[in-house]
This record gives structure tokens, sequence and C-alpha cells, in this order.
């Protein structure tokens, strides 16, 4: 073979490579791209802090109408013996007090699999009760 074949073959193949290379990374990129869209997708909740707002300020006015004194004790008393009422909004969107754990808890289902849960301590001034956001959790749905 002559000198200058070899040339146009070693740079036709190293084209060759380099494009097989760069469709590679193009592809990676694409389903990264998906991936985080499907994510986004999933974990997009309907309902805004605005709407949550209103759940809390519900569950105000329902605390303020059953209660005589502003304490933890008397919340709990309160959602021990009222277990049907303790729970402010639609199916797919609520707030309602845990016993097991003493904490309010806003409900949201953000698909038909995930379910967003955001716990909430409070504590009394004067005659308000306050939430205290601590952390979200999100499961599977039914």
């Amino acid at each position: 073979m002559k000198k200058g074949y070899v040339l146009i073959y070693t740079l036709i193949l190293g084209l060759i490579i380099l494009s097989i290379a760069c469709n590679g990374f193009i592809l990676e990129e694409k389903r990264r791209i998906n991936i985080l869209k499907y994510k986004e997708s999933e974990l997009n909740c309907s309902y805004n802090s605005e709407t949550t707002q209103f759940l809390f300020s519900e569950m105000n006015a329902f605390v303020n109408k059953n209660l005589t004194s502003f304490d933890k004790l008397e919340v709990q008393r309160l959602f021990s013996h009222n277990l049907d009422g303790n729970k402010i909004g639609v199916s797919d969107y609520c707030i309602f007090y845990c016993n097991s754990v003493d904490k309010f808890i806003v409900k949201e289902r953000c698909s038909d699999k995930i379910i967003k849960s955001e716990y909430y301590d409070y504590n009394f001034t004067g005659k308000k009760l306050n939430y205290i956001f601590l952390y979200s959790y999100y499961s599977k749905g039914d």
C-alpha cells in the first residue's frame, strides 16, 4: 500500500469511531433528559402552598372551636376521642392529626403511584396553633 492511502484509511476509520462515540454521548444525554422529565412529572404535585394554608386555617378553626385550654395534652385528648373528625380536606389532599407520632400530617397524592406526606410539629402562642415543618416523606401509592 502506498503511504497516502494509509493516511486516508486512518482518517476515515478515526472519523467513524468519533461519530460512533458522539452518537453514544448524544443518546446518553437524551436518556438523562427523559429520566429527569419523567421524575419531574411524577413528583409534580398539583396543590400549592395556598391550598396548604387553607387546610391549616381550617384545622385551626376546628381546634379553636373544640378546645378550652390550649396545650399539647388537650390536642391529644381532642383527637383521640374524635377519630373521624380529625381529617380535613379531600381524599387526595388532606390534613390530619396522627396520635402515634403527635404530629399533624399533610398528605398529598402526587400521582397514581406516589404519595407525599409532610410532617408538622406544633406549639401554641396564646390561642393560636403554630405549625412547624419537620420533613417530607414520599411513599408508594395503592
